[in-house]
């Protein structure tokens, strides 16, 4: 009965979408091509969800389906391609229950065998021409502490929704889960979030607080966002909120009574101050960085960050996830089939972080560290002669967790560390600066980052690049 009258206020409280219409002046390379606006609410360990996804159709003519990823559905028991390596306390998942055009008629739907993509047909569109698909969903929350999930008072909602899916070579791409490295691609879209939940928790979220009210024991939250990949929150009854302005941003940290709030606040704040420097003013109004009982050390999304409650290094976990800000929401790239751009990007640009607040000393440590480690992998792997490729070039789904580790985040941050020394820190700088400026907001991949790095340096530095993304490996010194 309880979710019944929820469901019931929800469908009351939809505002009504606007009918097919034409995309005025808008190309692929332009932003608010995509928009949801979702109606949730939260009750015990459930979601009811509304939503309303209007598209600009720049795919393709006569476009005649739509495929959104289903990615809580990985939290299932018997998922085929799940989130999870080991049992977990309980399972989740989420359930489709109608889809229409515009709030209207009702339009023929299916997902496919693993059920981790809605598939939608349509009437064919033409370019240019826009449509909005209204859909209502049952999200069960499991118990555990990935990602999306429950533990104790603390409630995460991460791509908990249907998020429409890339698309690429002329069809939507359906990427299945896997627990190494980011299952995830999006492009940008703006979101209007409408979210109710007991007055008691604290809600961090990716968006910016548009009004909120009290109904009964529970609160009305609507937040907003625009311009990014995919939209976060985390409720916790226990949280402290930490604020402060900078650059007319606001930075808000979520915590559990942190006993050194004032450093990790200058933590945070030092390496937005040194990532806007080096490749553009971070873009976005606001920036949630919570603590939570993850299980890895953190998590990026547009405009939050999850940050362990038991990393051991605080310091170099908070300036990763916020160099994420940089690489992966405002400048996209295919975290799937190249994740080495981003990840190593982050990585390397927390050594600058290092670089800039305490000097070249600990810059210098920092990149030695990763490559002694990563030299030791390669050492062991040709010793044994195991066979295990050492390319970068290679999507998720072709490594073990540990060749992630080392391949991804430690040989590719060592690859920008020899790019990094090669030019000299005012031509790096101008050529990452440039290619910020030209994708953000869209997808970019290494061939754009190079054309960027060339006209930097006034020769060409993809030979050193193409060498890394190869079997071989560089010392940097």
């Amino acid at each position: 009965m309880k979710k019944l009258y929820i469901a019931m206020i929800i469908m009351l409280s939809i505002i009504g979408v606007i009918c097919i219409t034409g995309c005025v002046n808008k190309t692929k390379n332009e932003t608010k091509l995509i928009s949801y606006k979702m109606n949730v609410a939260y009750a015990e360990n459930q979601i009811v969800g509304t939503q309303t996804t209007t598209i600009c159709n720049y795919y393709k003519e006569g476009l005649d389906k739509l495929c959104f990823n289903l990615y809580p559905n990985a939290y299932r028991e018997d998922a085929k391609f799940p989130s999870f390596d080991k049992a977990m306390e309980s399972y989740g998942g989420i359930e489709i229950e109608t889809v229409m055009l515009n709030d209207k008629d009702k339009l023929q739907f299916a997902v496919n065998d693993d059920k981790n993509l809605l598939i939608v047909n349509i009437s064919p569109l033409k370019l240019e021409e826009s449509i909005s698909i209204y859909m209502t969903y049952t999200l069960t929350l499991p118990i555990c502490n990935l990602r999306m999930g429950i533990t104790d008072n603390n409630i995460k909602l991460a791509s908990f929704y249907p998020q429409l899916a890339y698309f690429e070579n002329g069809e939507f791409r359906n990427d299945p889960f896997t627990t190494i490295g980011d299952p995830f691609l999006s492009e940008c879209a703006d979101y209007d979030i409408t979210i109710s939940a007991p007055s008691d928790y604290i809600i961090a979220s990716s968006g910016t607080l548009i009004n909120s009210n009290k109904e009964g024991d529970n609160q009305i939250v609507n937040l907003t966002a625009s311009n990014i990949r995919d939209f976060a929150i985390v409720m916790d009854k226990n949280y402290q909120v930490t604020d402060s302005i900078w650059q007319n941003k606001v930075i808000k940290y979520y915590h559990y009574g942190d006993e050194n709030v004032d450093k990790t606040m200058k933590i945070i704040t030092d390496s937005m101050a040194v990532y806007s420097d080096m490749y553009g003013m971070y873009d976005y109004p606001t920036l949630s960085v919570v603590v939570t009982d993850f299980v890895d050390g953190g998590m990026e999304f547009g405009r939050l960050v999850y940050i362990s409650s038991n990393d051991s290094d605080l310091e170099t976990t908070i300036a990763h996830e916020i160099a994420h800000q940089w690489w992966y929401s405002m400048v996209g790239s295919d975290s799937i089939m190249t994740p080495f751009i981003d990840e190593g990007m982050a990585t390397f640009s927390s050594m600058l972080y290092y670089k800039s607040i305490y000097g070249d000393e600990a810059f210098e440590s920092k990149l030695n560290a990763v490559c002694d480690s990563y030299s030791l992998y390669e050492k062991l792997q040709k010793m044994r002669q195991t066979g295990v490729s050492l390319e970068l070039n290679k999507s998720i789904y072709d490594y073990t967790d540990y060749q992630y580790q080392m391949l991804v985040y430690q040989k590719s941050a060592m690859m920008f560390g020899h790019i990094y020394q090669t030019m000299g820190k005012e031509k790096f700088k101008k050529g990452m600066s440039n290619y910020v400026k030209k994708y953000k907001y869209k997808m970019g991949n290494i061939d754009n980052m190079i054309e960027e790095l060339n006209d930097a340096y006034g020769q060409d530095i993809g030979g050193v690049v193409k060498g890394w993304q190869n079997a071989c490996c560089y010392y940097v010194n």
